[in-house]
């Protein structure tokens, strides 16, 4: 079931619980290279247990539209996270019992977007990535500079990215 966040089209699926009416719902954000393809055993799992569970693509990543292909956005994922909770609220799911769960950067993007929407009714984030320490930055930095990640003191994932 795809949505757009920002005009952008986002793949996704809705693994809905059998027998059930409205039931929570679990969107879960996958990391910084991965696909939702990965998170499918998570979300049948959720869905045999009784809850509905979300997957979907980021922008530019998987099946979802956006280019250029893989290079992260972090603004425009934090939107298709808001949106893919948007759009699980509408379906047969009860809005008031949405959970977002996240890995590595989608744990920060599950951080992030329930800091902002108190209708999140849990978050699970496992090793959320939310930025380098300042002692292991230059040691951290890629061989190739990405001016996709945010710079300033203002980004939810740390200040001082060069």
């Amino acid at each position: 079931m795809s949505f757009t966040a920002d005009g952008v089209g986002c793949a996704g699926y809705l693994y809905l619980p059998a027998g059930s009416d409205t039931v929570p719902c679990v969107v879960l954000c996958h990391g910084f290279s991965g696909t939702m393809d990965r998170l499918f055993d998570y979300a049948e799992r959720f869905a045999a247990e009784g809850l509905a569970a979300k997957v979907f693509d980021y922008r530019s990543f998987g099946e979802s539209d956006g280019e250029p292909r893989r290079l992260p956005d972090i603004p425009g994922q934090l939107a298709d996270v808001r949106a893919a909770v948007a759009f699980a609220r509408t379906r047969a799911v009860d809005p008031g019992r949405v959970l977002l769960r996240g890995n590595s950067l989608g744990g920060a993007h599950a951080n992030t977007v329930a800091g902002g929407d108190p209708g999140i009714a849990a978050v699970v984030a496992q090793i959320p990535f939310n930025g380098f320490p300042e002692e292991g930055r230059a040691a951290a930095r890629p061989v190739r500079r990405c001016d996709c990640w945010p710079r300033s003191s203002g980004t939810p994932y740390g200040a001082g990215w060069t």
